[in-house]
């Protein structure tokens, strides 16, 4: 054993690829975004005037492929509490109203490319694709009958979006001192739009078809 992790080593440093050759430097962004859902078990969300699922996330690199090309991990945090559905009459005739409760936590990791620095321009546009997964609890409760019902699983699926980065590092002054003094390459506010496929691979999560559908919104970001 003790071999083969000694050839393996000595064919890793004559590999003609070294690290020298990537850019190490890194991103980290702190998001809100506004939720929508395919599946109508989750009410109203599917609706752009329902407004109140917020994903709140962080995400981040390490290093730069190529120039602009970042391969990017994050985790976001989701939740909602008495999500009614419209009242509606049972088979008894009584009045029932049911109200869902889900959170969920996504892990994803994809890539990210910006098509330029904020030395071309302050206003950069972006592109990244990412796989996710995501894992949660969703509960029903029916008021009429008193009853509950709540179950847990997770769902793999992606992430496909873009948007705009607005640089706070407008002019060659601004640049030179953040560099100097904080080390950034770029600094500013991120907006965009993400479609979220998902019920690639799913497990619990019962009478739940997918948890995908799509988002908006943004945050800081900050690139070193």
């Amino acid at each position: 054993m003790l071999k083969i992790l000694f050839i393996f080593l000595v064919a890793l440093s004559s590999f003609p690829l070294h690290v020298d050759a990537f850019q190490w430097n890194g991103s980290f962004l702190l998001s809100v975004r506004q939720r929508y859902f395919e599946d109508s078990k989750f009410g109203k969300q599917n609706r752009i005037e329902e407004l109140g699922t917020l994903d709140i996330g962080i995400s981040g690199g390490l290093f730069e492929i190529l120039p602009g090309l970042e391969p990017i991990f994050g985790v976001s945090y989701l939740w909602r509490n008495g999500k009614s559905l419209p009242a509606v009459t049972d088979v008894n005739g009584a009045l029932s109203q049911d109200k869902f409760y889900f959170q969920f936590v996504t892990s994803s990791l994809g890539l990210r490319y910006k098509f330029w620095s904020p030395n071309l321009f302050f206003i950069i546009p972006f592109a990244e694709a990412e796989a996710t997964y995501r894992f949660g609890r969703f509960k029903k409760r029916t008021a009429a009958v008193g009853q509950k019902r709540s179950v847990t699983g997770g769902d793999f699926g992606g992430s496909l979006g873009g948007g705009l980065i607005f640089s706070f590092m407008v002019d060659a002054e601004t640049r030179v001192n953040m560099h100097e003094q904080w080390d950034l390459k770029d600094f500013g506010i991120l907006v965009g739009i993400r479609y979220l496929p998902a019920g690639i691979v799913k497990h619990g999560l019962a009478g739940i078809k997918t948890t995908g559908g799509w988002d908006f919104g943004g945050g800081l970001y900050t690139d070193w």
